[in-house]
């Protein structure tokens, strides 16, 4: 793996990813939906690309697979829920050159449930899971604040 392209660069995670990556040789891209001039961790990748909001779908997995393409990216780590959202299922999910770098499916679907992963990890005797209860079957009355 040579180059790898690093979305929401501007959110939490961007400038942590963005220096490990680099610490490791590889060319690191970074995008974001600002201009670089708002994102300050844009100056620390080695190329930026203003993208579009993942919320559009099909621009955004268009605008994708053309940087990807175009700038030879080998793998794509997207920051935010809704990036992973938009990419998983597509063409990067397993058809692409570019691979892409997260979960699967299963595991980020689980990992979204709160009710579910505490479940999940009780069952495997991993961690204290704060308890929950699903508010669509609870009896308000019962609830303690």
């Amino acid at each position: 793996m040579k180059t790898v392209l690093v979305t929401a660069v501007g959110s939490f995670a961007g400038e942590t990813v963005i220096r490990h990556l680099k610490e490791l040789g590889l060319r690191v891209l970074g995008c974001d939906v600002y201009p670089a001039e708002w994102v300050v961790s844009s100056r620390d990748a080695d190329v930026f690309f203003q993208a579009p909001y993942a919320a559009g779908r099909e621009d955004y997995l268009a605008f994708m697979q053309e940087l990807c393409e175009t700038e030879e990216v080998d793998g794509l780590i997207p920051l935010t829920d809704t990036e992973v959202d938009a990419l998983t299922g597509s063409e990067f999910d397993g058809k692409s050159r570019t691979r892409l770098l997260i979960s699967g499916r299963r595991t980020i679907e689980l990992c979204r449930d709160k009710i579910k992963s505490g479940e999940y990890l009780n069952s495997l005797g991993i961690g204290r899971p704060i308890p929950g209860i699903n508010l669509g079957q609870a009896d308000a009355s019962a609830l303690e604040y």
